[in-house]
């Protein structure tokens, strides 16, 4: 299935990819590009590959791959902030550590993409 390349842009600039099922538990979220210069298609094969267990493991829930850092949140998580999965480019990885999402999209870093609650 061939998705288009955006399905929309959102007041804040963020770019809206469509749906994304994730094949482990084969729930569906939607791919948003919040920052950075990422194409759909890009945020698209990105997740396809960690999701496949691609990339090198850098924590029990997270993966180097394709040149970004890529984590899945626990379920406490993605009921406090809607987020399944989420990536960023790796020259801005330790802020996951130091910031929660929400702290994220308002401090601006470059390349963030996730998977929210459709």
């Amino acid at each position: 299935m061939t998705d288009p390349p955006h399905t929309g842009t959102m007041a804040d600039g963020s770019l809206m990819c469509g749906n994304y099922t994730i094949p482990a538990d084969q729930t569906t979220w939607t791919l948003v590009v919040n920052t950075g210069d990422v194409s759909c298609a890009t945020a698209r094969s990105v997740l396809e590959d960690f999701n496949a267990g691609k990339g090198t493991p850098t924590a029990r829930n997270a993966a180097s791959i394709d040149g970004f850092v890529c984590a899945g949140n626990p379920a406490g998580a993605i009921d406090e902030t809607g987020v399944a999965e989420y990536c960023q480019d790796p020259a801005t990885a330790q802020a996951i550590q130091s910031h929660t999402i929400s702290d994220w999209h308002q401090a601006g870093h470059p390349t963030h993409f996730e998977l929210e609650m459709s």
